[in-house]
């Protein structure tokens, strides 16, 4: 079996109605894509906990708390992140980029095009 680098793709989910937040779970989808052939194995928490939040509200007071927490542990088992366009306008997304700095996780931004895992050797923190 060949191993794969690991990469969190950190993005907006949440949106104004369901429409938009397919339309961001779709975009997330698209950056996997793009990740996986260029190498990496993409975890894509979008995809993992796509519209759970609808169904754990009313079962869990701190869902949001719990939603970021989730992810962030799905964070730590990866080798770098991936900020899509407007992750800054994504709390989540924050959360995660905070963490991956705290954590030396090495941080790879959409404006410079898709990594591949060899860019891991070049990259600093």
């Amino acid at each position: 079996m060949k191993k794969f680098k690991k990469i969190y793709v950190a993005g907006p989910y949440t949106a104004t109605d369901e429409i938009g937040t397919h339309k961001n779970v779709m975009s997330a989808n698209a950056a996997g894509v793009e990740l996986i052939c260029n190498g990496w194995n993409p975890v894509i928490p979008h995809k993992n906990f796509a519209f759970m939040d609808n169904y754990i509200e009313s079962r869990h007071e701190l869902t949001n708390k719990l939603f970021y927490d989730l992810t962030l542990d799905l964070l730590a088992t990866c080798d770098a992140i991936y900020l899509m366009e407007n992750w800054i306008e994504s709390t989540g997304a924050k959360n995660a980029y905070d963490y991956a700095i705290a954590n030396g996780i090495p941080v790879f931004y959409y404006y410079n095009g898709f990594p591949a895992p060899t860019d891991l050797k070049n990259r600093r923190l």
